[in-house]
């Protein structure tokens, strides 16, 4: 039988206790989520600019310009 190399444990921050703020963008998402009925291809041409670009869109009038 061999023996294995002690493994050194590394100990793990743990996440923070206290609520971390939500980015703008993510909150515009749920906000729209709440508001409208958007379709699935609708909701993610919002999420792709909005969250993944980062660009500073009025989603309100993104929706409405789409509908």
């Amino acid at each position: 039988m061999t023996m294995r190399p002690p493994v050194a444990i590394v100990p793990v921050q743990a996440a923070p206790t206290q609520s971390t703020p939500i980015k703008d963008s993510i909150r515009d998402m749920m906000r729209l989520q709440q508001r409208y009925q958007l379709s699935d291809e609708l909701f993610w041409e919002i999420f792709n600019a909005r969250v993944l670009l980062n660009e500073a869109i009025d989603v309100d009038a993104f929706v409405l310009y789409q509908s």
